[in-house]
């Protein structure tokens, strides 16, 4: 469900919703925030128990908010990864989106072929791996014989791995560890210091991080009312990396200028009270 918002903002960048959610972008992202967290998320807790108008209405949804056709949603369950969105949306024209900018697009070499992370435009660094090691080295005075291993890096991606997942392998995460909350321990940080503010970040069209969630997940870390303020979004229409847009990246700078302006500096924490 917290994908919905992000498919619907991935439609609508490709020309592929329903006319009258292809007009205005924000109404019809508040919509689809809407039909996701009441009607579908009710649908998907009740699964098998819901009537027959019932599914065949959640199905027509569906498929208006994601601009895929209803048959195929109707095949999956009522549950579409972003591997699935992202390569049936343009489908008949034999594209699949990039997963990490659904503005970006690529050919694909068959129309059967499985996602690969390395062939994805909207991960390419264009450029970047050239610009942040020498302003790490240089510039800031980080000095270290470790070969920049970020996801622009020359050790990035992997060959020896299925997806290139560099992550994955680097933080030794293993399904014996379950999965890591950080919301935990950045909502026991801004507990102990009242000043601490965060921003946060998300384009629109990135399948791999939804916005949506980010905002499900800062709306479950329990702040108190006077601390749930100090959480600041800042959305794109942009990808991923949201700068990699000449626009986005100039509100950007301003909304993170605006954000530094109006930080206090911070208090000596508080010991912990998790």
């Amino acid at each position: 469900a917290l994908s919905v918002p992000s498919y619907a903002a991935s439609a609508f960048v490709n020309q592929k919703l329903p006319a009258d959610l292809q007009s205005d972008f924000d109404a019809t992202l508040r919509k689809a925030e809407t039909w996701a967290e009441t009607d579908y998320a009710e649908a998907l807790i009740k699964g098998d128990r819901m009537s027959a108008e019932q599914r065949a209405d959640v199905v027509t949804q569906l498929a208006r908010f994601t601009g895929l056709d209803p048959a195929y949603v109707s095949k999956t369950n009522l549950r579409i990864g972003a591997d699935q969105f992202a390569h049936q949306l343009l489908r008949d024209k034999n594209l699949d989106l990039g997963h990490y900018g659904a503005h970006i697009t690529y050919k694909l070499a068959s129309p059967n072929a499985p996602y690969d992370v390395s062939i994805d435009p909207s991960l390419s660094s264009n450029g970047i791996s050239e610009l942040i090691v020498p302003y790490l080295r240089s510039e800031l005075g980080f000095k270290s014989d470790a070969r920049y291993a970020g996801p622009w890096g020359g050790g990035w991606p992997s060959p020896t791995t299925p997806r290139g997942d560099w992550t994955t392998f680097n933080w030794e995460y293993v399904p014996s560890r379950g999965s890591v909350d950080v919301m935990r321990q950045l909502a026991d940080a801004m507990r102990r210091n009242p000043k601490l503010r965060v921003f946060v970040a998300a384009g629109y069209y990135d399948l791999v991080t939804p916005y949506f969630a980010a905002e499900y997940m800062v709306s479950h870390m329990g702040l108190d009312p006077s601390l749930r303020s100090n959480v600041v979004f800042g959305k794109y229409k942009s990808g991923h990396s949201m700068y990699m847009d000449k626009t986005s990246l100039q509100q950007f700078t301003r909304d993170i200028s605006d954000f530094m302006r109006n930080t206090q500096q911070a208090a000596r924490p508080m010991p912990s009270v998790q």
